[in-house]
């Protein structure tokens, strides 16, 4: 059995409450009361300094100085109370006791916030659109759209678009057809349990407390069709039309100089098809002899 059950999971405070007006808006009316602080404690200088307001002038812009950062510290303490508190609710086991018996316990209370937020924008899409199974591939899309701006550099590296990924993803939503039925479930696809899983396995590899947003897209590279294939791009000859050599012509051409000149002159830069090496300054030569000497010595 697949115990996965987000309202029931304490991060679901968080999925609910970011939205709410208090903390939505916390951040930029922290921002917006900061501007008033410095503007207004600038005047009141300004004119205590220069002696240009009366004693009522410097009182009423004192109490605003007041005002202004009580509110600063209110929206500051509702920031942190959601991020630290909402964010990251205790927990009460390892993921290494969760996946030696998973059925006991709900899996997404393990969740990070962003994967959290992930999983209920595909639960409320799934609704609107009358789709019986959640799939890793709706995952994958609300992975990348909560999270752009986090992933958009790591895409980048990979000379990936992610515009276009995404274009791609929401074009495959759409043509999901609907299925109407009497009763509505809920029900979990395969290939989105098999994501699930690994992405356990991943974070328990990599000594996480929680599943974050690098294990689903390490579990998504393993189980999701659609990741395979732009990960199979990645890693053949070609990927957008372009050939390796491209690619190899453009490594070079943004490589310094110091390093296309040492290039395969020495153990210190090697550039080939199977070694990649740029040690400018390779001591492990001066260490051998230095070793060598001692060992004479002796």
């Amino acid at each position: 059995m697949f115990n996965f059950n987000l309202k029931k999971a304490a991060i679901y405070q968080a999925v609910k409450w970011e939205k709410h007006p208090a903390f939505r808006f916390a951040q930029p009316l922290k921002k917006l009361f900061l501007v008033l602080f410095i503007f207004c404690f600038l005047i009141f200088i300004y004119g205590f300094l220069a002696d240009l307001f009366t004693f009522k002038t410097q009182k009423f812009f004192l109490g605003l100085l007041i005002i202004f950062f009580v509110l600063i510290i209110v929206q500051w303490l509702k920031i942190t109370f959601l991020n630290s508190k909402l964010k990251k609710p205790k927990l009460k086991t390892e993921i290494v006791q969760v996946l030696t018996n998973p059925d006991k316990y709900n899996l997404a209370e393990f969740l990070s916030f962003e994967v959290a937020k992930a999983v209920w924008s595909s639960l409320k899409f799934s609704i609107s659109r009358n789709i019986p199974e959640i799939n890793s591939t709706i995952l994958f899309y609300f992975l990348l759209t909560e999270n752009f701006k986090k992933l958009n550099f790591i895409f980048l590296r990979l000379i990936l678009d992610l515009n276009e990924i995404k274009q791609i993803l929401k074009n495959y939503l759409l043509e999901i057809k609907p299925q109407i039925t009497a009763e509505r479930r809920k029900i979990f696809s395969q290939d989105f349990q098999a994501v699930i899983f690994e992405a356990f396995k991943t974070a328990q590899q990599r000594r996480k407390e929680r599943v974050d947003i690098g294990d689903i897209l390490i579990a998504l590279s393993k189980e999701n069709q659609f990741f395979k294939k732009i990960c199979e791009k990645i890693h053949s000859h070609t990927f957008n039309g372009l050939s390796e050599k491209f690619y190899r012509w453009l490594q070079l051409k943004i490589m310094p100089k110091h390093l296309k000149e040492l290039a395969n002159q020495s153990t210190s830069v090697i550039i080939t098809d199977q070694i990649l090496k740029f040690h400018d300054k390779d001591k492990r030569e001066d260490y051998r002899e230095k070793f060598k000497s001692k060992i004479e010595k002796l």
